[in-house]
């Protein structure tokens, strides 16, 4: 299953042309996608990245000799384009899709605020001219997400 992930994001980062190392400073000791299979992996395993970091060694899949320490993953996960996830994404869905697939989509709002509803109503009440008179308050933050029916696996999000 280990080899299959990694396998499958490996040609998905090839087919969308992503580069091997981001940085021409790189040490070269790690290629990126190795990194980002990685972090798919910590995801997977549902742990931290010193966890992952001590699980390696014991995987059949992990054939270096040396593991990366955990604050390498934590600094290439900070530099890390979201957008190039999303695409590896959207391109691991789009391997995994069939033509007569049924999707279903659900969106749901957060709070963007921790002031109460009624903290927010007394102050466009009164109408507080000094810090509150030209400001708008968000009432929430809308988040869709896109599911295959079938095999549960997410679309879009």
């Amino acid at each position: 299953m280990i080899e299959y992930i990694i396998k499958v994001i490996y040609e998905v980062l090839e087919k969308l042309g992503v580069p091997k190392y981001f940085s021409k400073c790189s040490s070269k000791i790690y290629d990126d996608h190795i990194k980002i299979s990685l972090l798919v992996l910590k995801e997977h395993f549902d742990v931290s990245y010193r966890e992952l970091c001590n699980l390696l060694p014991s995987l059949k899949a992990w054939k270096n000799e040396h593991v990366p320490d955990h604050s390498t993953l934590v600094k290439f996960f900070q530099t890390l384009d979201p957008e190039l996830l999303n695409e590896l994404m959207r391109e691991i869905a789009y391997m995994g899709c069939s033509k007569n697939m049924i999707a279903a989509i659900d969106a749901t709002g957060f709070s963007s605020s921790d002031a109460s509803p009624h903290y927010v109503k007394r102050l466009k009440d009164f109408n507080n001219k000094i810090a509150y008179e030209n400001k708008t308050v968000r009432d929430f933050t809308k988040v869709s997400l896109a599911v295959d029916t079938d095999s549960k696996m997410i679309l879009s999000c």
